[in-house]
């Protein structure tokens, strides 16, 4: 298994609060996905601002993170451990993108 899909397998299982394991049924594709998601691949080729950072993208990365791992874990038979996804979570990876959004709140 290559380091970039060891390194996406790695953070989907510990998503669900299981240990590394490579014999893990994970699509390819979804491997490849989770790693551009988690790498922030996409801000390569993203429109840039005024400061020449990368503009967010029209969906923030988390959200399909956890669609992914939640897909994963309904194969293995595992639901998420830990806390559930909030609104907050959802602030505070705007935050990353663009602090202005919240009016100075970190």
């Amino acid at each position: 298994m290559e380091a970039e899909r060891r390194y996406a397998l790695d953070a989907l299982l510990d998503a669900l609060g299981l240990p590394f394991d490579e014999q893990a049924q994970v699509r390819q594709a979804d491997l490849d996905e989770i790693f551009g998601l988690l790498t922030l691949a996409g801000e390569r080729d993203a429109e840039r601002d005024g400061h020449g950072r990368p503009l967010p993208p029209a969906e923030l990365p988390g959200a399909r993170v956890a669609e992914l791992a939640a897909e994963l874990g309904r194969r293995l038979g595992v639901e998420r451990r830990g806390r559930e996804h909030c609104g907050k979570c959802q602030r505070n990876t705007a935050k990353h993108w663009d602090p202005s959004l919240f009016d100075g709140q970190r």
